[in-house]
């Protein structure tokens, strides 16, 4: 197993307890990269992050990946699991006395009940909470399809603001599609010196890549709001295996605890990198702002002799 997924499995699982978590941080703290790096166009905000210090935590459905924070729902498995929101011991009884348990759940499956059945598993959860819930998850007991899972994917996944990074800076592929096709500039952080209690060290991720998008029904039944709730925080971990190049990590605050999209303070900047075609225009912006703060520069090229990208020297 490697050390992401002993993370995401300590962090993630359902039933971690705080030693878990803890372990966790600590794991990931002692992997963290040497430097991160991030893609940046030549643009009046990207200029204002730099000399702001600051970057972009955005909503993720401004991303390009289409993917980004999804989650899937199974209305099956969850319909199945409200139905059983009794008394303890009264379906395990009726059962044993002859009664499907699938006959059980049809005939206590009225409008009124589903709504108090829902009251009772979001217990946990303010009013507010569980008003804003309901008319989804009583759509998914009334329908039962895949639209409107992602219906409810999208609502949920609004919950995150991240910003990405990669532990790359020599990454062709990342200066044409993140870096306005070799014209734009990339800038280093220092991340490991920052303390395992800093927020931002706390904050900063490891993408994992997948073929599966993650399955977070259990998260939504059953006594789920007693359970491990870093839980859905693998739904803003997992990309598919496509995006396996970048080697992502991502300053990342799941579960609303950012209402907006805003910029955030980062470390300051340990270099920064030039485009291989910036123009002389931009090349100058940008090493104006660098030069304010101190910030050493270099220029990228390519290699004459392989398909690669590198600091010029």
């Amino acid at each position: 197993m490697s050390w992401q997924d002993e993370f995401a499995t300590l962090l993630c699982s359902i039933n971690s307890d705080l030693n878990d978590l803890q372990k966790a941080y600590q794991l990931k703290h002692d992997n963290l990269p040497i430097s991160i790096f991030k893609y940046r166009s030549v643009d009046s905000r990207s200029l204002q992050n730099l000399r702001e210090g600051t970057v972009w935590l955005a909503d993720p459905a401004t991303l390009n990946d289409p993917y980004e924070c999804s989650l899937l729902i199974d209305p099956a498995r969850l319909r199945l699991d409200l139905t059983k929101v009794l008394p303890d011991g009264i379906i395990e009884r009726l059962v044993r006395g002859g009664f499907p348990e699938e006959l059980l759940a049809a005939c206590d499956d009225t409008q009124e009940t589903r709504s108090a059945k829902i009251d009772a598993l979001y217990a946990g959860h303010s009013v507010e909470e569980r008003e804003k819930l309901k008319p989804l998850l009583l759509r998914f007991l009334d329908e039962n399809n895949e639209s409107l899972a992602r219906e409810f994917s999208v609502a949920l996944r609004s919950s995150f603001k991240l910003c990405s990074f990669s532990e790359r800076v020599d990454s062709t592929l990342m200066w044409s599609h993140y870096a306005d096709s070799h014209k734009g500039f990339c800038i280093e952080y220092d991340v490991r010196s920052l303390p395992e209690s800093d927020l931002r060290a706390r904050s900063l991720y490891p993408v994992l890549y997948s073929d599966d998008i993650f399955d977070a029904t259990e998260f939504f039944q059953r006594d789920a709001a007693e359970r491990n709730i870093c839980h859905s925080i693998l739904a803003g971990l997992l990309k598919a295996k496509d995006w396996s190049y970048e080697r992502e990590w991502r300053l990342m605050f799941p579960h609303g605890l950012l209402d907006s999209a805003r910029p955030f303070r980062m470390p300051s900047p340990i270099g920064v990198y030039l485009g291989a075609r910036i123009s002389n225009e931009s090349e100058a912006s940008v090493r104006e702002a660098c030069e304010s703060l101190g910030v050493p520069v270099w220029n990228m090229q390519h290699s004459a002799r392989r398909f690669q990208i590198e600091v010029a020297r």
